[in-house]
């Protein structure tokens, strides 16, 4: 993370204390078990303040500014629709598939509202953040993955195993065989570059005051993330195989060998890969965004490892299991603290100037006028 000469790189510091955060986290569970789910709207602000307001930059604090009836809100919208839905679907099954499926086509809808509310609440340095509504590009990028499982659901409908006779093994006709085969080929190839468009989205359509985010990671890097992180575990599960069939092979002849310990032994190794695996896949993912992201050409820096993704897996699931649930304040306080010590803002320039022309534009363009529709909904 080394700067260069005419610019000066800022480190984000999470300053979030894991007894403090237990205080909150403890009551929240409390007062929203007692109120049966209301009190969630305030539990949510609460949690969110103080992760915001313990996290700086520059020597100066972000802050969360959601107010719990504007949470509340969305989330008894969320909650009437999925009761109707639910009521529906029992009284006129016709009907209720029919309104399930076009509660599914606003979804990408709603996720946009909901990314435009949480930005539009956090803020840094009294500016607020926000994101551009872009439904048309939303409905792109989301209406693909719709687009396969319906594809999938088509192809079993029509060519797919039907329940078998007594006695009778099932088959799996070759037509639905392949059609499975291929869409799933196309999900292990598409995935990268839809992520990558995703990403993409997510980036550009982000602001600070009244300045877009750039995001410039080239869709090849998601390929070399995916292809590099799969070959690696491919190559350790490989060699892990070989080693525990040579151990089996020697347990018959060398008695010192218990056949316990390799049955015990080879799971957890097998685990141990599809967790590495994972922490190689959640730290590149995190790098590829952050590093690539930039405001007005102040670059963000992530340094995320995998080995250090990796030992907080292991080490805060083992603490959470071990306390049976205690330690989950601990493991997220830690986890954020992390995350911090590795990601900073490399400003090519002062920070106040920049500030303080964001300050001077957002006061020109007036205060923004919340839209009825930017609600937070829990889905």
């Amino acid at each position: 993370m080394t700067a260069t000469p005419s610019a000066t790189f800022h480190r984000f510091q999470f300053h979030g204390k894991a007894i403090e955060f237990f205080r909150i986290w403890i009551v929240n569970i409390i007062l929203t078990v007692l109120t049966l789910g209301i009190y969630s709207a305030w539990a949510k602000v609460r949690t969110q303040k103080y992760l915001m307001r313990n996290l700086e930059l520059d020597g100066h604090r972000f802050d969360y500014t959601a107010e719990p009836m504007q949470i509340l809100k969305g989330r008894l919208i969320a909650v009437v629709l999925l009761l109707a839905l639910s009521l529906l679907q029992k009284m006129m099954p016709a009907a209720g598939s029919l309104a399930s499926l076009l509660f599914m086509l606003i979804i990408p809808a709603i996720i946009v509202m909901s990314l435009a509310f949480r930005l539009r609440v956090t803020t840094y340095r009294g500016i607020a953040f926000g994101f551009q509504r872009d439904f048309v590009r939303a409905y792109l990028i989301y209406g693909l993955p719709v687009l396969l499982m319906a594809l999938m659901f088509l192809i079993t409908f029509l060519y797919g195993p039907r329940a078998p006779r007594p006695g009778m093994e099932p088959e799996f006709p070759a037509l639905w065989l392949a059609g499975m085969g291929g869409l799933m080929l196309v999900l292990a190839l598409g995935f990268p570059a839809w992520e990558w468009w995703l990403k993409h989205f997510i980036g550009t359509r982000a602001r600070y005051g009244t300045t877009h985010f750039d995001y410039e990671a080239p869709v090849k890097a998601y390929y070399g993330l995916y292809t590099s992180a799969s070959l690696t575990a491919l190559v350790l599960l490989v060699a892990l195989t070989l080693l525990f069939g040579g151990i089996v092979q020697l347990a018959g002849t060398l008695p010192a060998i218990p056949g316990a310990w390799i049955t015990s032994a080879l799971p957890i190794a097998l685990t141990c890969t599809l967790v590495w695996w994972y922490a190689r896949i959640h730290a590149g993912r995190i790098n590829l965004f952050l590093d690539n992201l930039s405001l007005d050409g102040h670059r963000v820096r992530s340094r995320v490892t995998t080995g250090a993704i990796f030992w907080l897996y292991v080490t805060n699931t083992l603490a959470i299991l071990v306390s049976l649930g205690l330690l989950i304040p601990w493991a997220q306080i830690r986890t954020l603290r992390y995350r911090a010590s590795v990601t900073g803002l490399l400003a090519h320039s002062p920070l106040d100037t920049f500030v303080a022309e964001q300050q001077t534009q957002v006061s020109a363009l007036g205060e923004e006028i919340g839209d009825v529709f930017d609600v937070e909904i829990g889905l």
